[in-house]
């Protein structure tokens, strides 16, 4: 049976083994990170079925599930795709409400 997204954020959030299922406590957790991220709906979804660009929005999920103090992105948007970038543009006014209190964002500049 292949990994989903719950069960990926349940192999760090939880001494549980993820073949028991995750805890209420840990889906509720994943549910609010994925929903900060704009990608609540993929919940259940099989992560090797994920775009590119739907993968790094759940990784940027994981990244502030535990609300860090300062969050270093290097190319965020990078390999993310236009929902994901509308929705990184975003986020972080969202996000910064959040217990996180800095985000840096880096992205290179293209010379031809």
């Amino acid at each position: 049976m292949p990994i989903t997204v719950l069960d990926f954020f349940a192999l760090s959030a939880q001494r549980r083994p993820v073949f028991l299922g995750a805890s209420r406590r840990t889906r509720e957790i994943t549910r609010e990170s994925l929903e900060r991220a704009g990608v609540a709906h993929l919940l259940q979804s099989p992560l090797g079925r994920l775009s590119g660009g739907e993968l790094q929005r759940v990784l940027f999920a994981l990244a502030l599930r535990d609300a860090p103090d300062i969050l270093l992105l290097d190319e965020p948007v990078s390999g993310v795709d236009v929902a994901g970038r509308s929705c990184s543009a975003t986020s972080s006014p969202r996000c910064s409400a959040t217990p996180a209190s800095a985000f840096c964002w880096r992205a290179t500049t293209c010379r031809w």
